[in-house]
């Protein structure tokens, strides 16, 4: 007679419940998540992703698919919000839980979120430094800096007048010096300030290779960070060292000692115990590496436009000249004597945000909106290109218009969603606004652009395309800077 294990029946029958279970547990997910590109098994979307040019994917995506579009990349989950209302919806009014950063191994293994405050996770660390930077950066503060950013910005006139080909080169130059002058108290010369935004741009561009998910197996399976550097595949591991040691050297920019004259910079206001003056280091850190290439490329967007657009250029050049008479722009012009070229800045914003898609974010809880269900762990983008160039929020959106945020009834503001949602909203965006209002003002001022010319003496349309990657600027393109008039070269100070 042959015997049963009645145990070993028992035990087979509990897993497949518990399979059959999980089995309907994840199709039910799937079922419920948002709908997306066609996927396939094991890699999901990971072979129709896009490398370069992100934004015209997703955006086909946004009219294919709608709203909210959801991917899935090896089993990690994705969603792209494609409209302002469910972006605000989730990141602003959710903000609890949405706040949250995924995590990448690969910038964790290069200790990037220990100090960069944007992308280290929610928590004490991450709510003191955003306190710190509050109190030295809001409304009220950042008129202290505004002499700094005056004196610079002058500086930049002077630069682009005997070098106007190397425009690209002084805007950088200019935003690092505000930046290492208002945080760190340094006025370095232009060698050291180069050697400072080329470190910041291998910088920019490991971190935002490190933090896409295809870029290296170890950012879709976490366990590969223990593999040994001599075995094949352990390439990576020499990558990890080489964006470790740019880490080391952007916190070896030294302190200097503070110029009476200027205000203090806000290392020396937060010189305070060890702890202190460590998270200090991380947010002055963190500004340098963030702010001065995403002003850069808020101005090479500018030039772009103002080359583009030359009947914008005149209306803003003559708002000025009737406004001014004679003198160069200040802070104090920017809202009530200069709404035009205000409106340029705001138009600038919409037209080329310097982040098609902002960084991403990663839920902390499962979620559910529109009938969709967003598990724990999806990470969220927001697909700022797609928002600020929605035709039902903004009349021809692909033109610039700096009209469209005048008179009686404006469209929208697009820094609602340029500078960031609830928790992770930039606390420097008010120093950031002033620095690119004044410097756009000021050129407008000072110079004429216009297309460059080819062998031919036909002008060269620069193509309006972008750099692909965290940051977006514009692509390399050549134009004309000169002064506008014998009268406007005058405003430009021999002295700064």
């Amino acid at each position: 007679m042959v015997s049963i294990d009645v145990s070993a029946i028992a035990f087979a029958a509990s897993l497949v419940v518990v399979g059959l279970t999980l089995f309907w547990k994840l199709g039910f997910r799937d079922r419920k998540f948002p709908p997306g590109p066609k996927r396939v098994p094991v890699a999901g979307c990971a072979f129709v992703m896009p490398t370069k040019n992100e934004h015209q994917t997703f955006s086909k995506w946004a009219d294919e698919f709608g709203r909210i579009v959801g991917l899935k990349v090896f089993g990690q989950r994705l969603v792209l919000l494609n409209t302002s209302e469910v972006a605000t919806e989730l990141l602003n009014t959710r903000s609890s839980i949405y706040s949250h950063r995924p995590d990448f191994p690969m910038l964790e293994m290069m200790s990037f979120p220990k100090w960069n405050v944007g992308i280290m996770n929610t928590g004490s660390t991450h709510r003191s430094a955003r306190q710190m930077l509050g109190q030295s950066m809001n409304p009220k503060a950042i008129h202290l800096y505004h002499d700094i950013m005056a004196n610079e910005v002058r500086c930049l006139l002077k630069y682009i007048r005997d070098s106007p080909s190397e425009y690209a080169r002084h805007l950088r130059r200019v935003n690092a010096n505000i930046i290492l002058r208002v945080f760190y108290g340094v006025q370095p010369g232009r060698v050291e300030t180069e050697n400072l935004v080329t470190l910041n741009n291998k910088l920019l561009d490991a971190t935002s290779l490190a933090g896409a998910p295809l870029a290296y197996l170890v950012n879709t399976f976490p366990i590969l960070k223990y593999w040994p550097r001599f075995l094949p595949g352990g390439r990576f591991q020499a990558d990890v060292e080489v964006g470790s040691r740019l880490v080391e050297e952007l916190f070896a920019i030294p302190i200097f000692p503070v110029n009476p004259k200027e205000t203090m910079p806000f290392l020396s206001m937060h010189s305070g115990d060890k702890s202190q003056r460590d998270l200090a280091r991380s947010v002055a850190a963190t500004a340098f590496s963030a702010g001065v290439e995403t002003s850069t490329s808020m101005l090479l967007s500018f030039v772009l436009a103002m080359v583009h657009y030359p009947d914008v250029q005149r209306k803003a050049q003559s708002e000025i000249d009737a406004k001014l008479s004679g003198v160069l722009p200040t802070v104090k012009d920017r809202l009530d004597t200069l709404p035009y070229v205000n409106a340029i800045l705001s138009e600038c914003y919409r037209w080329a945000p310097p982040g098609h898609l902002g960084l991403p974010h990663c839920l902390s809880q499962d979620d559910s909106i529109y009938g969709y269900l967003l598990p724990r762990g999806t990470v969220v983008l927001p697909n700022i290109w797609n928002i600020l160039h929605d035709s039902r929020r903004h009349k021809n959106p692909m033109e610039f218009m700096p009209e469209r945020f005048l008179g009686a009834n404006p469209e929208p503001d697009p820094r609602e969603h340029v500078y960031g949602y609830g928790r992770r909203l930039c606390p420097g965006r008010y120093l950031a606004e002033d620095n690119l209002w004044l410097a756009m003002a000021n050129m407008l001022a000072v110079f004429q652009f216009q297309m460059a010319s080819g062998a031919d003496g036909q002008p060269i349309s620069p193509a309006v395309e972008f750099t692909s990657g965290i940051m977006n600027r514009p692509r390399d393109f050549k134009c004309l800077i000169e002064p506008r008039s014998l009268e406007a070269s005058r405003l430009i100070p021999d002295k700064s």
